[in-house]
């Protein structure tokens, strides 16, 4: 699962933050200090949250740094709000900025896009099924598997997790995104149904189990092309 690097030094903050990212399927890791970039590369998360004014240190001049050794997202996570600040974050190497106080829906989106758009290229493999992330398709026993966009965004974040109970909770939250289109938790249902349907199962094991009450849980084992 995808590893958060949250570099906030308000406690508050940072517990809510870890909480928020952690119930939403991600790993967290917290950064004590603006010292050292390179150290802060080498641990290499998927995404971080940073905040600009910090007793250690500049967060604009660290992210500069961080840029020049790492393509890693940076996402600013700040009180300045002016436009001057904003130009500042994003020239600085920022890949987005948000304003505190924010809305917790908000983030989880700015976060998901972000990781969406500078996901690696390459490919899944599980029983019979190939999934081709660069090329957006899929197939099953060696033919075309037509998805629809929820069902494709549904079993990608499945395959990514194998052997994980991702909780309806968290499925919902990652399947909605920054232009409002989301799923409700009947949708999820019928969309969960029809690609259970369309996947069957592999050697008797199906490929999407129901943990009743709970959530979906992928069953099969899964390797990187």
């Amino acid at each position: 699962m995808p590893t958060i690097l949250i570099i906030e030094d308000d406690a508050v903050i940072q517990r809510s933050l870890e909480a928020l990212l952690r119930r939403s399927g991600f790993d967290t890791c917290l950064w004590p200090d603006l010292d050292s970039a390179e150290a802060c590369a080498a641990l290499r998360p998927d995404l971080v949250l940073l905040d600009v004014t910090l007793p250690s240190g500049d967060g604009f001049g660290f992210c500069r740094r961080l840029r020049a050794l790492s393509p890693l997202p940076v996402v600013f996570l700040t009180v300045l709000d002016d436009e001057d600040s904003i130009v500042r974050g994003l020239e600085s190497g920022g890949d987005d900025y948000i304003t505190k106080p924010f809305s917790a829906r908000v983030l989880l989106s700015r976060i998901h896009a972000l990781l969406r758009r500078t996901a690696r290229t390459g490919g899944l493999r599980s029983g019979e099924l190939t999934l081709h992330i660069d090329s957006h398709t899929a197939a099953l026993r060696g033919d075309p598997l037509a998805l629809l966009p929820k069902e494709w965004d549904i079993l990608t974040l499945l395959l990514e997790n194998p052997g994980r109970l991702l909780t309806r909770r968290i499925l919902l939250e990652r399947l909605w995104d920054a232009e409002g289109n989301f799923v409700d938790d009947n949708t999820l249902s019928v969309h969960m149904s029809r690609l259970r349907k369309k996947l069957g199962s592999f050697q008797g094991t199906p490929y999407i189990r129901t943990e009743r009450g709970f959530g979906y849980r992928w069953e099969v084992p899964c390797e990187k092309l």
